[in-house]
């Protein structure tokens, strides 16, 4: 399916924040000129406090923009009455819901009230909706399952088929794998990339899944601490440093190599490594774990260590300038180090 470049929900310079009484606003964002659009997956990153949840917020019509407007399909949000708001639009929010004795059909069925009659009751084909959504994230079996019985990840998949049945053209999802287990958030963050394209809505999502976010989303935002917003698919972003911008503090460092976060020890001790594939990269970060610096590139320091991938028995070597000692696991190899390092913090004091 080819995504739309013809937004759905949009925001026209818009200011995000708190009003205050008796003072000045705060401000958490400006000028945003920001878009959604069906079929695409949009991921929403930041450090903690940069205001993700204040815009996720301000989007879904829950809390008034500062300044500017939101606009959901060349309507002003804040004008849609909440029951026809509620046909467009859907928020799945990090905040557990006291469903009561509610079993999980029953809470994704209260996804249709916006169309029910002031009876609020389900029609046949009202019904085949509910059954539908809830195939759609495969929880049909939790179906008669009591909410309160069920995990965080089982929960989740009724929150989302809930916000389904809702037949939404966009749906906002604040944090949805929090509390989830890595399998969990895993098939959770395919599953909103397929139901994108599936039915042909658009998903935003905040969250912290740094690594889910770059192999899934189809666009990021990009939220800074001081308001700034950077927009592109992930690569990009990667590229032009957006990421080691937004994420940037002291001892932590984005490596745009392997798209992760790396912890810069203060030690400044360097090692060299001499190798490829899958035990030279994991070699790295045992070492770089326990303090070193790994330096690849020619001029390489006097402690060295050459990974063999030239056989079948792992075997590692460390050369220093007067002595090769043999290592038959990472786990030798890094206790050797170890060993070194404390020596040296010993002979120092």
């Amino acid at each position: 399916m080819i995504k739309s470049v013809i937004p759905i929900l949009c925001t026209q310079n818009l200011s995000i924040g708190y009003r205050q009484t008796r003072r000045a606003s705060t401000v958490v964002a400006s000028q945003l000129n920001l878009d959604l659009r069906r079929g695409e997956l949009v991921c929403l990153l930041g450090p903690n406090g940069a205001g993700k949840s204040t815009l996720m917020r301000t989007l879904a019509g829950m809390q008034l923009p500062l300044d500017g407007k939101v606009q959901l399909e060349s309507k002003d949000i804040h004008a849609l009455a909440p029951s026809e708001l509620a046909k467009h639009l859907s928020i799945v929010l990090t905040e557990r819901i006291d469903a009561g004795n509610l079993s999980a059909y029953e809470l994704v069925s209260l996804g249709r009230y916006p169309y029910t009659d002031w009876a609020g009751q389900l029609s046949a084909a009202d019904h085949e909706i509910v059954r539908k959504a809830i195939d759609t994230v495969s929880a049909g079996p939790l179906s008669h399952r009591s909410v309160n019985e069920l995990s965080d990840g089982e929960r989740q998949k009724v929150m989302i088929a809930r916000a389904l049945a809702q037949e939404p053209t966009v749906m906002l999802l604040d944090e949805p794998t929090a509390f989830l287990d890595l399998p969990r958030r895993v098939e959770v963050m395919n599953m909103l990339r397929d139901l994108a394209r599936l039915n042909n809505c658009a998903i935003l999502l905040s969250t912290h899944d740094l690594d889910l976010a770059l192999r899934n989303a189809d666009r990021i935002w990009l939220l800074q601490n001081d308001g700034t917003m950077h927009i592109g698919i992930p690569e990009e972003l990667v590229l032009n440093g957006s990421f080691a911008a937004a994420f940037r503090s002291e001892g932590v460092e984005f490596d745009s190599s392997r798209g992760t976060f790396q912890i810069r020890h203060p030690s400044g001790k360097r090692i060299g490594l001499i190798g490829n594939g899958n035990r030279a990269v994991w070699t790295a970060r045992a070492l770089e774990r326990i303090g070193f610096d790994v330096v690849k590139e020619n001029e390489l320091p006097p402690i060295r260590v050459y990974v063999n991938n030239h056989s079948e028995v792992p075997r590692w070597t460390t050369v220093t300038a007067d002595s090769r000692y043999e290592h038959f696991s990472l786990t030798e190899l890094i206790q050797h180090h170890e060993s070194l390092m404390q020596d040296e913090n010993d002979t120092s004091r």
